[in-house]
């Protein structure tokens, strides 16, 4: 088969949908999905198709739009967020809780259950389909620039430190993170925002299941709401600051080049239209003048 740019556009939609269907099976294993589904092994089968139906349904949505895997734009963000996250999860999480109401294995509420498996596989793929679709295109940077990396080493480190240092208290602190996370899209755009969020939300998973500090003192579903609204506004912040930043870096570099090329332009015109100095009309033809013609018809 030829590969036309059609196609590869194709095959870049294809690898995102990997990485949502990736991000779903991991949100399971975060700990992002709740064990109120009542989800066991034998229902492993369900859990299995309503992934695979969710993975091809993000693929035949995203492929219907303009949609870039490297998410240079908010359109492209929005569109991995509502077609890649929020719509075909609705399938998956229908299938999966449905099955289990039919085979009466469901011990929770059927819309407590649904809510809480929905809202699970859809930040699986906001936070962790990110990550994926940045980690293919990371590279060594050049030029490299120790202060850079030592100010990524420290951001990260004092994240991370305060998340432990939360996980301390009894009040719920996980939103002191925030201020972290605006940092890393600021300086780092989405590579570093991604990554963030990843990290956050799964010291945050751990903390929930094992109910350290504030999550003790709470019950399991509403630790488990928590913790996703956590989640979700973290990736979603993350998300929208990067591309933000990113976008008007990019438009303030074009500007920049445009206004070189202008003032070249302009001064090349200025030194073609510049006016030259005119000929002195009362020097004698030898000396490039014209000649006096007053003179010659007197004499």
């Amino acid at each position: 088969m030829e590969i036309t740019p059609h196609n590869r556009s194709r095959f870049r939609v294809a690898l995102c949908v990997f990485g949502v269907a990736v991000a779903y099976y991991a949100s399971g294993w975060l700990g992002v999905q709740s064990s109120l589904a009542g989800r066991r092994p034998a229902h492993g089968g369900r859990h299995l198709l309503g992934a695979t139906l969710v993975s091809v349904l993000g693929y035949l949505l995203l492929d219907a739009t303009d949609f870039r895997p490297e998410l240079p734009r908010l359109r492209d963000v929005l569109a991995l967020v509502v077609l890649g996250g929020i719509a075909p999860t609705v399938v998956g999480a229908t299938m999966t809780v449905g099955s289990l109401r039919l085979s009466g294995a469901l011990p929770a509420d059927f819309g407590t259950a649904w809510v809480v498996d929905w809202s699970g596989e859809a930040l699986g793929v906001i936070v962790i389909a990110p990550f994926l679709l940045m980690v293919r295109r990371l590279h060594w940077p050049r030029p490299f620039r120790p202060a850079r990396w030592l100010e990524a080493a420290a951001l990260f480190a004092a994240m991370v430190a305060l998340l432990v240092l939360t996980f301390q208290r009894e009040e719920q602190l996980l939103f002191l993170t925030s201020p972290f996370i605006v940092w890393a899209a600021w300086r780092f755009h989405l590579a570093a925002a991604a990554t963030c969020v990843l990290v956050a939300t799964v010291l945050a998973t751990y903390a929930s299941l094992r109910g350290i500090s504030a999550f003790a003192l709470h019950s399991k579903l509403s630790n488990i709401f928590t913790m996703q609204s956590f989640a979700a506004v973290t990736a979603l912040t993350a998300l929208a600051l990067s591309v933000t930043v990113t976008a008007r870096n990019e438009a303030r570099a074009h500007v920049e080049e445009v206004a070189i090329q202008l003032a070249a332009a302009v001064h090349q015109l200025d030194r073609r239209l510049r006016v030259r100095p005119r000929p002195d009309r009362t020097a004698g033809p030898e000396l490039g003048g014209e000649p006096d013609v007053t003179q010659e018809k007197t004499g």
